[in-house]
C-alpha cells in the first residue's frame, strides 16, 4: 500500500460519505413516495367503494 497523501485520504473518505448519504437519501424519499401511494390507494378504493 503506498502512503496517500492527506488531502487526497480526506478527498476520498469525504466523497465514500457523500455517496453513503445519497444513497440514504434516495432511498429514505423512494420510501416515502412508495408509503404516499400506498395511502392514495387506499383512498381510491375507499372513494370507489362508496
Amino acid at each position: 500500500m503506498p502512503q496517500m497523501k492527506p488531502m487526497i485520504w480526506l478527498l476520498t473518505m469525504t466523497l465514500t460519505l457523500l455517496m453513503i448519504l445519497l444513497t440514504i437519501i434516495i432511498n429514505f424519499f423512494s420510501s416515502m413516495k412508495t408509503v404516499n401511494n400506498q395511502q392514495s390507494m387506499k383512498i381510491k378504493t375507499i372513494k370507489w367503494k362508496w
